[in-house]
């Protein structure tokens, strides 16, 4: 059912496949618990399907997305320095510079050791397109009373899960919960959760590929996931130069010194702070997939 789905679900020559989580971020005016693990509907990750990459790992107990050969991108909010590991398929990866960006809740992190593969930033997201959502942080633990939705009591690890764009702007993206067999809800239909911030939602490239369409910072509740509860990300279009600029693997590295954590916090920092905190608690766990 799950390839059905996919094959069916080409738009304006693209195909679109989600996951959302509703960010606290620093810049934007907007807040709202941190992102966390990803909570999937049925409790187990979404299996990709053959031939398609997904590359996102763990950062600082919470998560990340590789952009290029050396570089990854997170949030702001979830902390980190040099030289943290960021790990990815059970290999570690040494963090060697970082890199904040001045406004927005998003944070760029070199590492010395080569990802196995990465995320174009993808273009044209739009509502009604099918995402998906990729993260690191908490799993389901149990159904809700009444059969609402789900806690965040499941362990960390790598997950993946379903959704669609519900709301779309030239800063944000977001998505919403939808109960199985309402509203738009789709199989493997997924919210973030706890340390999912930094993870990502992506939609379906030309070629068939994962492309990273935004960087989940905070959701609209916490502690569970109800049918009905808003994730939002922040959108990479707008800013996609600014990555370029940075992990174009064309480009050289301006430098190979270790370099110091980036110490400029940008606009509406107080409200990540929060979430930095929250983003830490259950960054020692092992997440199933």
């Amino acid at each position: 059912m799950l390839t059905r789905t996919l094959s069916n679900t080409r738009r304006s020559g693209r195909r679109r496949f989600g996951v959302g989580v509703l960010l606290a971020l620093g810049g934007l005016g907007v807040s709202g618990a941190p992102a966390a693990a990803i909570v999937v509907e049925g409790m187990n990750s979404m299996p990709l399907p053959l031939g398609v990459e997904g590359h996102i790992g763990s950062w600082n107990g919470s998560s990340g997305v590789p952009v290029g050969p050396h570089w990854l991108i997170t949030a702001k909010h979830t902390g980190g320095f040099v030289p943290l590991f960021f790990i990815m398929n059970g290999h570690w990866h040494t963090a060697v510079e970082i890199r904040d960006h001045p406004t927005l809740d998003l944070r760029m992190v070199r590492v010395a050791e080569a990802f196995p593969g990465w995320h174009r930033i993808a273009t044209g997201v739009a509502n009604g397109d099918p995402c998906v959502l990729g993260g690191w942080g908490v799993t389901a633990g149990a159904p809700l009373p009444g059969g609402n939705g789900y806690t965040w009591g499941g362990p960390h690890g790598e997950t993946w899960g379903a959704n669609r764009v519900y709301s779309s702007s030239t800063a944000m993206l977001g998505v919403r919960f939808d109960a199985p067999g309402t509203g738009d809800a789709v199989p493997y239909e997924a919210m973030f959760a706890v340390n999912d911030s930094g993870g990502g939602l992506f939609t379906w490239g030309v070629d068939g590929q994962l492309e990273l369409a935004a960087i989940a910072v905070s959701v609209s509740g916490f502690g569970q996931a109800t049918y009905g509860q808003m994730g939002y990300a922040i959108r990479l279009e707008p800013v996609r130069d600014w990555i370029m600029a940075v992990a174009d693997p064309s480009l050289p590295m301006l430098s190979s010194v270790i370099a110091p954590r980036e110490s400029s916090l940008g606009a509406g920092w107080t409200l990540a702070a929060s979430a930095a905190l929250l983003a830490g608690v259950a960054g020692l766990g092992r997440r199933r997939r």
